[in-house]
Protein backbone atom coordinates (compact mmCIF):
# COMPACT_ATOMS: atom_id res chain seq x y z
CA UNK A 1 0.00 0.00 0.00
CA UNK A 2 1.13 3.77 -1.00
CA UNK A 3 2.45 5.54 2.25
CA UNK A 4 0.89 8.33 1.75
CA UNK A 5 -2.54 7.25 0.16
CA UNK A 6 -2.17 4.98 3.85
CA UNK A 7 -1.78 8.16 5.33
CA UNK A 8 -4.85 9.92 4.72
CA UNK A 9 -6.80 6.68 5.14
CA UNK A 10 -5.38 6.15 8.58
CA UNK A 11 -6.93 9.98 9.45
CA UNK A 12 -10.17 9.08 8.83
CA UNK A 13 -13.01 7.71 10.98
CA UNK A 14 -13.85 3.99 10.45
CA UNK A 15 -15.52 2.81 7.66
CA UNK A 16 -17.51 -0.14 8.30
CA UNK A 17 -15.99 -2.98 6.30
CA UNK A 18 -12.56 -1.27 5.79
CA UNK A 19 -11.25 0.15 2.90
CA UNK A 20 -10.35 -2.11 0.17
CA UNK A 21 -6.59 -2.79 -0.84
CA UNK A 22 -7.14 -1.18 -3.88
CA UNK A 23 -7.02 1.86 -1.70
CA UNK A 24 -3.69 2.11 -0.88
CA UNK A 25 -3.09 2.61 -4.91
CA UNK A 26 -5.76 5.98 -4.57
CA UNK A 27 -5.13 9.08 -6.31
CA UNK A 28 -8.29 10.41 -5.14
CA UNK A 29 -10.42 9.96 -2.39
CA UNK A 30 -14.14 11.08 -2.59
CA UNK A 31 -16.30 11.39 0.53
CA UNK A 32 -20.25 12.74 0.30
CA UNK A 33 -22.65 13.02 3.01
CA UNK A 34 -25.51 10.52 1.79
CA UNK A 35 -23.25 8.71 -0.68
CA UNK A 36 -20.93 5.93 -0.73
CA UNK A 37 -17.62 6.59 0.37
CA UNK A 38 -15.44 6.48 -3.43
CA UNK A 39 -12.00 5.71 -4.09
CA UNK A 40 -10.34 6.38 -7.47
CA UNK A 41 -6.89 4.95 -8.67
CA UNK A 42 -5.00 3.61 -11.81
CA UNK A 43 -7.36 0.20 -11.80
CA UNK A 44 -10.73 2.47 -11.71
CA UNK A 45 -13.07 3.20 -9.21
CA UNK A 46 -14.40 1.45 -5.94
CA UNK A 47 -17.88 2.33 -3.91
CA UNK A 48 -18.22 1.66 -0.48
CA UNK A 49 -21.73 -0.61 0.76
CA UNK A 50 -22.97 2.08 2.93
CA UNK A 51 -23.49 5.86 2.82
CA UNK A 52 -21.54 8.52 4.21
CA UNK A 53 -23.42 9.82 7.18
CA UNK A 54 -23.14 14.33 7.61
CA UNK A 55 -21.79 13.45 11.49
CA UNK A 56 -19.00 11.36 9.76
CA UNK A 57 -17.92 13.65 7.14
CA UNK A 58 -17.65 16.22 9.57
CA UNK A 59 -15.28 14.47 11.64
CA UNK A 60 -13.62 13.45 8.45
CA UNK A 61 -12.91 17.20 7.75
CA UNK A 62 -11.87 17.60 11.63
CA UNK A 63 -9.38 14.62 11.66
CA UNK A 64 -7.73 16.09 8.10
CA UNK A 65 -7.31 19.90 9.62
CA UNK A 66 -5.44 17.91 12.47
CA UNK A 67 -9.03 18.69 15.19
CA UNK A 68 -8.29 22.41 14.12
CA UNK A 69 -10.94 23.39 11.78
CA UNK A 70 -11.09 26.69 13.52
CA UNK A 71 -7.79 27.48 12.16
CA UNK A 72 -8.37 26.84 9.02
CA UNK A 73 -10.85 29.38 8.28
CA UNK A 74 -8.76 31.08 5.22
CA UNK A 75 -8.33 27.63 3.46
CA UNK A 76 -11.42 26.90 4.07
CA UNK A 77 -12.92 30.18 2.68
CA UNK A 78 -10.75 28.85 -0.76
CA UNK A 79 -12.51 25.51 -0.66
CA UNK A 80 -9.85 23.34 0.74
CA UNK A 81 -7.74 21.89 3.53
CA UNK A 82 -3.84 21.49 3.31
CA UNK A 83 -2.78 18.24 4.55
CA UNK A 84 0.81 17.56 6.50
CA UNK A 85 1.83 15.56 3.13
CA UNK A 86 1.27 18.04 0.66
CA UNK A 87 -2.54 16.26 -0.29
CA UNK A 88 -4.87 18.43 -0.87
CA UNK A 89 -8.44 17.99 0.39
CA UNK A 90 -10.85 20.20 -1.14
CA UNK A 91 -13.93 21.02 0.64
CA UNK A 92 -17.44 22.01 -0.73
CA UNK A 93 -20.88 22.92 1.16
CA UNK A 94 -22.92 25.86 2.89
CA UNK A 95 -20.92 29.08 3.67
CA UNK A 96 -22.18 32.17 5.27
CA UNK A 97 -21.33 35.54 3.87
CA UNK A 98 -21.26 39.17 4.55
CA UNK A 99 -21.59 42.11 2.43
CA UNK A 100 -21.74 39.85 -0.70
CA UNK A 101 -18.56 38.40 0.41
CA UNK A 102 -17.54 34.69 1.93
CA UNK A 103 -17.34 35.16 5.83
CA UNK A 104 -16.50 31.29 6.85
CA UNK A 105 -17.73 27.83 5.79
CA UNK A 106 -20.41 27.07 8.29
CA UNK A 107 -20.94 23.16 6.98
CA UNK A 108 -19.26 20.58 4.80
CA UNK A 109 -20.70 17.75 2.55
CA UNK A 110 -18.14 17.28 0.41
CA UNK A 111 -14.50 16.48 0.54
CA UNK A 112 -11.75 15.19 -1.80
CA UNK A 113 -8.63 14.27 -0.97
CA UNK A 114 -6.21 14.27 -3.87
CA UNK A 115 -3.15 12.04 -2.74
CA UNK A 116 -0.02 13.83 -3.14
CA UNK A 117 2.93 11.75 -4.93
CA UNK A 118 6.47 12.96 -5.95
CA UNK A 119 7.07 10.47 -9.51
CA UNK A 120 10.69 10.78 -10.17
CA UNK A 121 11.58 11.26 -13.64
CA UNK A 122 8.11 12.09 -14.93
CA UNK A 123 9.53 14.86 -16.69
CA UNK A 124 12.33 13.31 -18.45
CA UNK A 125 10.39 13.27 -21.76
CA UNK A 126 9.69 17.03 -21.61
CA UNK A 127 13.01 18.21 -20.17
CA UNK A 128 15.48 18.51 -23.63
CA UNK A 129 12.34 20.97 -24.82
CA UNK A 130 13.20 23.05 -21.65
CA UNK A 131 16.63 24.19 -21.94
CA UNK A 132 17.89 26.61 -25.14
CA UNK A 133 21.91 26.77 -24.65
CA UNK A 134 21.87 25.07 -21.25
CA UNK A 135 19.28 28.16 -19.93
CA UNK A 136 16.07 26.73 -18.62
CA UNK A 137 12.95 28.36 -20.54
CA UNK A 138 9.58 29.57 -19.43
CA UNK A 139 6.88 26.77 -19.65
CA UNK A 140 3.25 26.73 -18.59
CA UNK A 141 1.96 23.29 -18.66
CA UNK A 142 -1.55 23.02 -19.23
CA UNK A 143 -4.65 20.15 -18.94
CA UNK A 144 -8.12 19.46 -17.38
CA UNK A 145 -8.28 19.14 -13.82
CA UNK A 146 -6.96 15.92 -12.39
CA UNK A 147 -4.57 14.60 -15.56
CA UNK A 148 -1.39 15.37 -13.10
CA UNK A 149 -0.13 18.99 -13.59
CA UNK A 150 1.32 19.71 -10.30
CA UNK A 151 3.13 15.74 -10.20
CA UNK A 152 4.91 16.96 -13.43
CA UNK A 153 5.75 20.27 -12.50
CA UNK A 154 7.11 19.13 -8.78
CA UNK A 155 9.67 16.63 -11.21
CA UNK A 156 10.44 19.32 -13.35
CA UNK A 157 11.43 21.44 -10.72
CA UNK A 158 13.52 19.15 -9.26
CA UNK A 159 15.49 18.42 -12.26
CA UNK A 160 16.25 22.55 -12.82
CA UNK A 161 17.62 22.05 -9.36
CA UNK A 162 19.56 19.25 -9.60
CA UNK A 163 20.75 19.53 -13.14
CA UNK A 164 20.31 17.73 -16.08
CA UNK A 165 22.25 16.48 -19.80
CA UNK A 166 20.92 19.81 -20.68
CA UNK A 167 21.89 22.80 -18.17
CA UNK A 168 23.64 22.63 -14.81
CA UNK A 169 21.73 22.78 -11.63
CA UNK A 170 20.16 26.03 -10.77
CA UNK A 171 19.01 28.02 -7.74
CA UNK A 172 14.93 27.19 -7.94
CA UNK A 173 12.33 28.30 -5.69
CA UNK A 174 8.62 27.28 -5.33
CA UNK A 175 5.98 29.40 -4.73
CA UNK A 176 3.65 27.02 -2.83
CA UNK A 177 0.62 28.75 -2.09
CA UNK A 178 -1.17 25.70 -0.67
CA UNK A 179 2.01 23.14 0.47
CA UNK A 180 1.50 20.54 -2.22
CA UNK A 181 4.39 20.76 -4.31
CA UNK A 182 7.17 20.20 -2.01
CA UNK A 183 4.51 18.16 0.67
CA UNK A 184 5.51 20.23 3.50
CA UNK A 185 9.71 19.00 3.18
CA UNK A 186 8.51 15.79 2.59
CA UNK A 187 8.68 15.29 -1.02
CA UNK A 188 12.07 15.77 -3.22
CA UNK A 189 12.19 19.08 -4.92
CA UNK A 190 15.87 19.31 -5.28
CA UNK A 191 19.12 20.52 -3.78
CA UNK A 192 19.20 23.81 -5.26
CA UNK A 193 15.69 24.70 -4.03
CA UNK A 194 14.20 27.09 -1.77
CA UNK A 195 10.52 26.64 -0.68
CA UNK A 196 7.48 29.66 0.06
CA UNK A 197 4.89 28.04 1.63
CA UNK A 198 1.66 29.38 2.56
CA UNK A 199 1.86 32.72 1.02
CA UNK A 200 -0.73 34.04 -2.06
CA UNK A 201 1.44 32.58 -5.26
CA UNK A 202 1.37 36.42 -6.18
CA UNK A 203 3.33 37.65 -3.22
CA UNK A 204 5.72 34.61 -3.24
CA UNK A 205 6.79 35.23 -6.43
CA UNK A 206 7.33 38.44 -5.77
CA UNK A 207 9.48 38.23 -2.47
CA UNK A 208 11.61 35.32 -4.09
CA UNK A 209 12.66 36.91 -7.13
CA UNK A 210 13.66 40.05 -4.34
CA UNK A 211 15.12 37.56 -1.56
CA UNK A 212 16.56 34.40 -3.26
CA UNK A 213 17.32 35.63 -6.23
CA UNK A 214 16.38 32.10 -8.41
CA UNK A 215 17.24 31.08 -11.56
CA UNK A 216 14.00 29.56 -11.84
CA UNK A 217 10.42 29.63 -9.95
CA UNK A 218 7.93 26.80 -9.94
CA UNK A 219 4.00 27.85 -8.87
CA UNK A 220 0.79 25.69 -9.43
CA UNK A 221 -2.41 26.64 -10.62
CA UNK A 222 -2.35 30.40 -12.08
CA UNK A 223 -5.11 32.05 -11.51
CA UNK A 224 -6.12 35.84 -11.66
CA UNK A 225 -4.61 38.92 -13.04
CA UNK A 226 -2.40 39.45 -9.83
CA UNK A 227 -0.74 35.92 -10.53
CA UNK A 228 -0.19 36.95 -13.98
CA UNK A 229 1.12 39.93 -13.06
CA UNK A 230 3.76 38.69 -11.12
CA UNK A 231 4.61 36.08 -13.35
CA UNK A 232 5.73 38.87 -15.90
CA UNK A 233 7.45 40.59 -13.50
CA UNK A 234 9.61 37.96 -12.56
CA UNK A 235 10.42 36.70 -16.88
CA UNK A 236 11.22 40.60 -16.97
CA UNK A 237 13.80 40.48 -13.95
CA UNK A 238 15.41 37.62 -16.09
CA UNK A 239 13.89 34.89 -14.03
CA UNK A 240 12.14 31.44 -15.79
CA UNK A 241 8.99 30.67 -14.22
CA UNK A 242 7.63 27.31 -15.09
CA UNK A 243 3.82 27.13 -14.04
CA UNK A 244 0.57 25.33 -14.42
CA UNK A 245 -3.25 26.35 -15.24
CA UNK A 246 -6.63 24.67 -15.70
CA UNK A 247 -7.27 24.72 -19.47
CA UNK A 248 -8.34 21.52 -22.14
CA UNK A 249 -6.37 22.78 -24.73
CA UNK A 250 -4.42 26.16 -25.77
CA UNK A 251 -6.87 27.42 -27.61
CA UNK A 252 -9.25 27.48 -24.08
CA UNK A 253 -5.94 29.17 -22.22
CA UNK A 254 -6.25 31.54 -24.50
CA UNK A 255 -9.91 32.75 -23.58
CA UNK A 256 -8.92 32.65 -19.84
CA UNK A 257 -8.53 36.24 -19.06
CA UNK A 258 -5.46 35.93 -16.70
CA UNK A 259 -3.50 33.62 -19.39
CA UNK A 260 -4.44 35.61 -22.41
CA UNK A 261 -1.90 38.74 -21.52
CA UNK A 262 0.68 36.21 -20.88
CA UNK A 263 0.73 34.25 -23.94
CA UNK A 264 -0.04 37.10 -26.18
CA UNK A 265 2.95 38.29 -24.65
CA UNK A 266 5.35 35.46 -24.98
CA UNK A 267 6.29 35.26 -21.47
CA UNK A 268 6.33 31.12 -21.83
CA UNK A 269 8.83 29.64 -23.96
CA UNK A 270 6.69 26.29 -24.52
CA UNK A 271 3.59 24.97 -23.66
CA UNK A 272 3.21 21.52 -22.41
CA UNK A 273 -0.16 19.86 -23.08
CA UNK A 274 -1.66 16.98 -20.76
CA UNK A 275 -4.62 15.00 -22.27
CA UNK A 276 -5.58 11.89 -23.11
CA UNK A 277 -5.38 9.61 -19.25
CA UNK A 278 -3.24 10.99 -16.40
CA UNK A 279 -0.08 12.47 -16.96
CA UNK A 280 -0.06 12.00 -21.07
CA UNK A 281 1.54 14.41 -22.74
CA UNK A 282 -0.54 15.52 -25.61
CA UNK A 283 2.15 17.58 -26.89
CA UNK A 284 5.03 19.83 -26.36
CA UNK A 285 4.62 23.65 -28.16
CA UNK A 286 6.55 26.89 -28.73
CA UNK A 287 5.04 29.68 -26.37
CA UNK A 288 2.72 30.53 -28.78
CA UNK A 289 1.02 27.32 -29.57
CA UNK A 290 1.62 26.52 -32.87
CA UNK A 291 4.78 24.81 -33.67
CA UNK A 292 4.71 21.26 -32.31
CA UNK A 293 8.31 20.99 -30.40
CA UNK A 294 8.85 17.75 -32.45
CA UNK A 295 8.03 18.25 -35.75
CA UNK A 296 4.55 17.28 -35.39
CA UNK A 297 5.28 13.85 -33.85
CA UNK A 298 3.62 13.50 -30.45
CA UNK A 299 6.22 12.45 -28.10
CA UNK A 300 5.57 8.80 -27.93
CA UNK A 301 6.90 7.21 -24.08
CA UNK A 302 6.00 4.46 -22.13
CA UNK A 303 5.75 3.32 -18.00
CA UNK A 304 9.39 2.33 -17.04
CA UNK A 305 10.49 1.52 -13.52
CA UNK A 306 10.20 5.02 -12.17
CA UNK A 307 6.89 5.69 -14.20
CA UNK A 308 8.78 8.23 -16.02
CA UNK A 309 8.22 9.59 -19.49
CA UNK A 310 11.38 8.70 -21.79
CA UNK A 311 11.81 9.62 -25.20
CA UNK A 312 11.06 6.41 -27.85
CA UNK A 313 11.29 5.67 -31.33
CA UNK A 314 8.50 8.91 -31.94
CA UNK A 315 11.52 10.24 -30.15
CA UNK A 316 14.53 12.13 -31.50
CA UNK A 317 18.60 11.35 -31.67
CA UNK A 318 20.73 14.64 -31.97
CA UNK A 319 17.88 16.79 -32.44
CA UNK A 320 18.62 20.73 -32.65
CA UNK A 321 15.20 23.11 -32.35
CA UNK A 322 14.77 25.66 -35.11
CA UNK A 323 12.34 28.12 -35.10
CA UNK A 324 10.27 26.57 -32.81
CA UNK A 325 10.13 23.29 -34.55
CA UNK A 326 13.23 20.24 -34.77
CA UNK A 327 15.24 19.46 -37.41
CA UNK A 328 16.81 16.07 -37.62
CA UNK A 329 20.31 16.40 -37.15
CA UNK A 330 22.64 13.28 -37.92
CA UNK A 331 21.63 10.36 -36.94
CA UNK A 332 25.40 8.82 -36.41
CA UNK A 333 26.26 10.65 -33.35
CA UNK A 334 25.72 8.94 -29.89
CA UNK A 335 22.39 9.51 -28.24
CA UNK A 336 22.45 12.41 -25.38
CA UNK A 337 23.59 15.60 -24.99
CA UNK A 338 26.40 17.39 -23.19
CA UNK A 339 26.09 19.02 -20.16
CA UNK A 340 25.05 22.89 -21.08
CA UNK A 341 23.35 21.63 -23.65
CA UNK A 342 24.82 22.39 -26.87
CA UNK A 343 23.63 20.35 -29.63
CA UNK A 344 26.26 18.12 -31.74
CA UNK A 345 24.16 19.49 -35.16
CA UNK A 346 25.35 23.06 -33.58
CA UNK A 347 21.88 24.12 -32.82
CA UNK A 348 20.38 26.29 -29.78
CA UNK A 349 19.38 23.28 -27.54
CA UNK A 350 19.92 20.87 -26.25
CA UNK A 351 19.60 16.61 -27.67
CA UNK A 352 17.00 14.36 -27.07
CA UNK A 353 17.97 11.23 -25.77
CA UNK A 354 16.68 8.77 -27.88
CA UNK A 355 15.64 5.04 -26.31
CA UNK A 356 13.83 2.26 -27.55
CA UNK A 357 9.43 1.91 -27.37
CA UNK A 358 8.49 -0.72 -24.69
CA UNK A 359 6.20 -3.61 -25.22
CA UNK A 360 4.63 -1.72 -28.55
CA UNK A 361 3.49 0.89 -26.34
CA UNK A 362 1.85 4.43 -28.05
CA UNK A 363 1.26 7.31 -25.98
CA UNK A 364 2.90 8.60 -23.48
CA UNK A 365 3.68 7.54 -19.39
CA UNK A 366 1.35 8.03 -17.00
CA UNK A 367 2.12 9.87 -14.00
Amino acid sequence: MDERARTVLSLLPPLAGGWPEKAGAAREIRLRAGCPAQVIGEGGEWLSQEALSADWIERAADALAAHSLYARDEELRQGYLSLADGSRAGVCGRFALEDGRIRRMTAIRSICVRVSRAVRGCADGCMPFLYEEGRPLSALILSAPGLGKTTLLRDAARQFSQGTAWGTGVCTALADERREMAGGGTLDVGPRTDVMEGCPKAEAIRMLVRAMAPRVIATDELGGAEDAGAVMEAVRCGVAVIATAHAPSIEAAKERAALRPLLEAGVFDRIILLAGGVGRVAGIYDGAGCAPMNGGRKVHGYRNETGGLRLADGGLRGARLVRGGLADAARGGPAGAAPGGASSAGGHAGQARASERGDGEDGASAL
